[in-house]
């Protein structure tokens, strides 16, 4: 029996969430059983300790897809800041990206623009991981949690302001970026072999969030996204997509099958 994807999603998601508990439970007994093996502390401390620091590998010049290569640290920046955070003018853009923006800016709902409630906000933050990275505030999960019951009704405030005149403040959008490599086997001197890790203000990811939460209802009521979708949808995933491209080819009656 061929399951949808979105059976095959929860099927998943649970063997995994059994796979991590086994895993968590089976290392905590570990440690346990060496904390009774070993008598001096510091024996079980430097097991347990990295035998190697590891250097970052720290890339001054990089091989760009035209040929050409940066010949100093300044300009591989700008590389790889061109590269992952290109400009967005509107001059360039094509038919659809006109049309999109154009649908943005004139859209108005009584749904997805009513003001954020209290119960809204308090879902969205208890869906947080507590050991998520923070941003350039430096404000971290387990902080906000403790903080939470005293500025929960400000962060509130700021956060229908910020519905209320369609902006999202600036400060949320800066970040701490990290540059890393895509695969051990990558080639160091391509920029291609790089991709970025931006920590965001935790306060700014609630905003987008929330924002999702009001527009994902609507997204799927309408089928804005085409099921063909894989990337970036809850419950589906790369696995989904090469499951039913097998699929296609096995049912097809053609004895050669020309992907385009």
């Amino acid at each position: 029996m061929i399951q949808t994807a979105p059976a095959r999603g929860a099927n998943y998601r649970r063997l995994r969430n059994e796979y991590v508990k086994a895993l968590r439970e089976a290392r905590e007994k570990s440690i346990a059983d060496d904390l009774a093996r070993f008598a001096d502390p510091w024996s079980f401390i430097g097991k347990y300790m990295p035998r190697k620091l590891k250097t970052d590998y720290v890339a001054a010049t990089l091989n760009l897809p035209d040929g050409q290569v940066t010949t100093n640290v300044g300009e591989t920046v700008r590389a790889l800041f061109q590269k992952f955070f290109p400009s967005d003018n509107e001059d360039d853009d094509i038919a659809a990206h006109k049309e999109v923006r154009a649908m943005v800016r004139n859209y108005r709902s009584e749904v997805t623009d009513r003001p954020f409630t209290q119960e809204e906000l308090e879902e969205e933050f208890r869906k947080y991981k507590r050991k998520k990275a923070p941003g350039l505030d430096g404000i971290t999960t387990e902080v906000l949690k403790k903080i939470w019951n005293y500025v929960a009704p400000a962060i509130l405030q700021v956060m229908n302001k910020a519905l209320a005149e369609r902006v999202f403040p600036a400060k949320w959008k800066g970040g701490k970026l990290s540059i890393i490599p895509k695969a051990n086997q990558a080639d160091p001197s391509s920029i291609k072999s790089y991709r970025p890790l931006t920590m965001l203000p935790l306060i700014g990811k609630l905003l987008e969030m929330l924002i999702l939460s009001r527009f994902q209802p609507h997204i799927d009521a309408t089928g804005l996204i085409s099921e063909r979708q894989y990337g970036f949808t809850s419950g589906k995933s790369t696995v989904d997509a090469l499951f039913d491209i097998v699929q296609e080819v096995k049912s097809s009656d053609e004895k050669y099958v020309v992907a385009k």
